[in-house]
């Protein structure tokens, strides 16, 4: 990773490319960004006019952090990782905004991937396309560790196109612990190969 995130910072990236040209790293957490190994409250906002490209890592392709915001204007394409092609967040992610494209995981989560708990995730803008999981969640994979009512993913407003799973959810996975809202957005020409060409 060519950064790392300390308990308790927030990062907020605006107007600004980082191209990873296609360096392999399958040994770290997130291609540019990751959080240290301790503390919390590490927050990635991804403001207008960023571009994560050409990045790869063993979690989280572009990035991997407890908590990351991407908005209008953003682009992450051509990333990889065996978990999270990617974004990786392991508490909450938000995504109202931007594109995430070309991006690929070895398990599962080709765009992104979320492990949350007692917290809300949602996708209320944006667009997810060409993304492919080797397992779960062509575009989306949300993994919720508990049963509380204050964990729940809902997708109102993001375009997903053109994803592909090798295994359930072609362009949304959820597992058996989480609650999956869908009150908006669009899922077109998604494809799975076992079950759920959409989730």
């Amino acid at each position: 990773s060519m950064f790392t995130v300390y308990s308790g910072a927030t990062v907020r990236l605006e107007n600004m490319t980082i191209d990873g040209n296609n360096v392999k790293d399958t040994t770290s957490s997130g291609g540019a960004f990751r959080m240290d190994a301790n503390g919390a409250n590490r927050t990635l906002k991804l403001m207008e006019g960023t571009t994560l490209k050409n990045l790869q890592a063993a979690t989280g392709g572009a990035a991997w952090m407890r908590v990351i915001y991407m908005y209008d204007g953003v682009t992450v394409e051509n990333c990889t990782a065996t978990d999270g092609g990617g974004l990786y967040a392991s508490a909450e992610m938000r995504m109202y905004g931007g594109t995430i494209k070309g991006c690929s995981a070895t398990n599962n989560g080709g765009a992104i991937y979320v492990n949350t708990t007692n917290s809300t995730t949602a996708f209320s803008g944006g667009m997810i396309d060409d993304c492919h999981a080797g397992k779960w969640g062509g575009a989306i994979t949300v993994t919720q560790t508990s049963t509380s009512t204050a964990t729940k993913a809902t997708f109102g407003g993001t375009t997903i196109q053109n994803c592909t799973a090798d295994s359930n959810g072609g362009a949304i996975y959820c597992n058996s612990k989480g609650t999956l809202a869908l009150t908006g957005g669009s899922i077109t020409g998604c494809t799975s190969y076992a079950s759920g060409d959409a989730v």
